[in-house]
């Protein structure tokens, strides 16, 4: 997936996370019947003032029973 993040000044920085889940680099959480938790951690280059300074992101994501992924949070706090 190809998510656009709107910053400042109306910039928008882009950033794909579909090959961390592909890869199995990603945390399990939780599965119930809804289906199976999952944290994939991003980074988030930085543009302008932080150039250089990289956010470490993490995203929730739910792996329905069909094996269809939804995004259940983007954003579920820094990982560093």
């Amino acid at each position: 997936m190809v998510y656009s993040v709107v910053v400042e000044q109306g910039q928008s920085v882009f950033f794909h996370d579909a090959g961390k889940f592909a890869r199995g680099e990603y945390t399990l959480g939780k599965a119930d019947q809804y289906g199976q938790r999952i944290d994939i951690k991003i980074e988030l280059a930085g543009i302008g003032d932080a150039a250089g300074k990289p956010s470490h992101l993490s995203s929730g994501r739910k792996i329905q029973p069909d094996g269809s992924i939804n995004i259940n949070t983007p954003f579920s706090g820094f990982t560093r």
